[in-house]
């Protein structure tokens, strides 16, 4: 009985977490996925590129479009 409450819980938290990275895809359209598995967010802070950074602050991913439309990735500065 309680390890089918405990597998219950487990497939409606897999089920929200599912719903919430499918809504972060669509409200973030044009948006890369992050090596972490979620959308990054547009910002703009030193250039006129196209900037993302990852949703999450522990993980402190960003990544820039170049000119010549490569991807470029780095590590920002994780706040944890």
């Amino acid at each position: 009985m309680i390890v089918q409450t405990i597998l219950v819980i487990v497939k409606k938290f897999i089920i929200k977490k599912k719903m919430f990275k499918w809504l972060l895809k669509k409200y973030y359209k044009h948006s890369p996925i992050c090596n972490c598995g979620w959308a990054m967010k547009p910002f703009e802070s030193w250039t006129s590129r196209y900037q993302w950074k990852c949703i999450w602050k522990s993980c402190g991913c960003e990544a820039f479009q170049s000119d010549n439309g490569k991807f470029h990735w780095f590590q920002g500065k994780k706040s944890i």
